[in-house]
């Protein structure tokens, strides 16, 4: 049965956007999920290079986060080959870009398998435009495409903005989601490879700006090296209003779980490190905070077969994640 809560967008991809979405899904509102369209790496990558069809993974983990279909099902869409040929590819990628090859539409294909698997809600690109990622780094030097971002960690790459290889305008969907929502979400995620891409596309910042939408940043549990650093939960957010346009957030949702030293040990990427909440800025500025506990107890397992990338494991608790979202939305509606 369709929902017919509040309508609430959220703007984001990976990891990050599906952590939000598997926890909103249990309440009584509208989702739409705007995900971004520059994954260059891993199975994306492969079958967007080979193929000719748009990066899918973003889709593809959107759509089961938002799924109903028996867990045998779902796990049936995430499967991941192990030997050679197909190795470390999705099996739901596949299907999204053999759907697209059969229909010549990206935006069809994303709606077969909402039927197919029970989606409820909308997955939507943030543009059907080709393009790429580029970082400008300090030197004057540029890395292009997503998954060369990952250079960024190495010494002597000083990151200075972030652009496209060409403009992309925005999907008309996304801005039409934009324009109806009463909340929009900023989601947790890699910030250069997954989040601030889709406030880079024509139409969507000022979009966001135009919205009578409260805006909820849901702020990252950790800092990535050569991106964020060091950047204390304050300096993250004005970092993000660069992209998304000043003033453009009103409430921001933080972590107060300490980080066991146990879970940092097992799960702690290299180039990562725990944020930093500085809590004598976040009483004088123009956006609201809102700290909770929301650390998921134990690390994220990478499966067997997803072997092309190498995907963060310390992340938030869905539940309490979507708990502190409505609380704060139940304040917007007030």
């Amino acid at each position: 049965m369709k929902k017919t809560g509040i309508k609430i967008v959220t703007i984001g991809g990976g990891t990050g956007s599906s952590q939000v979405l598997l926890g909103l899904k249990k309440y009584p509102v509208q989702l739409s999920a705007i995900v971004t369209m520059t994954d260059s790496g891993g199975s994306t990558g492969k079958l967007t290079a080979k193929y000719k069809v748009h990066p899918m993974g973003d889709v593809r983990q959107a759509l089961l986060a938002l799924s109903n279909a028996e867990p045998a099902d779902r796990e049936f869409f995430n499967f991941r080959f192990a030997g050679s040929g197909l190795k470390g590819h999705s099996l739901g990628n596949l299907f999204l870009a053999a759907l697209e090859k059969a229909t010549g539409d990206f935006e069809k294909s994303i709606q077969i398998i909402k039927k197919l698997f029970s989606v409820e809600g909308n997955v939507i690109p943030v543009t059907l435009d080709f393009t790429d990622l580029v970082a400008y780094l300090k030197n004057g030097r540029k890395l292009v495409k997503e998954d060369q971002l990952g250079l960024l960690e190495k010494k002597g790459y000083h990151f200075k903005k972030l652009g496209l290889t060409r403009k992309a305008k925005a999907n008309p969907q996304a801005l039409k989601a934009i324009k109806e929502a009463q909340v929009i979400i900023i989601c947790p995620g890699n910030p250069l490879r997954s989040v601030l891409p889709n406030f880079l596309i024509e139409g969507i910042k000022q979009a966001v700006k135009n919205s009578k939408a409260s805006v909820i940043l849901i702020a990252n549990l950790m800092n990535k090296k050569g991106q964020t650093d060091n950047l204390t939960l304050f300096e993250l957010v004005a970092f993000y209003e660069q992209y998304a346009g000043p003033r453009a957030i009103d409430y921001v949702i933080y972590n107060t779980s300490s980080f066991p030293p146990s879970l940092l040990k097992k799960y702690q990427l290299k180039d990562e490190s725990p944020l930093k909440t500085d809590k004598e800025n976040l009483s004088r500025l123009s956006y609201k905070t809102i700290g909770a506990p929301l650390l998921a107890k134990t690390g994220y397992r990478q499966k067997k077969g997803d072997v092309l990338l190498k995907r963060t494991a310390i992340r938030h608790d869905p539940k309490k994640l979507a708990k502190m979202i409505m609380r704060v939305v139940s304040k917007t509606k007030q």
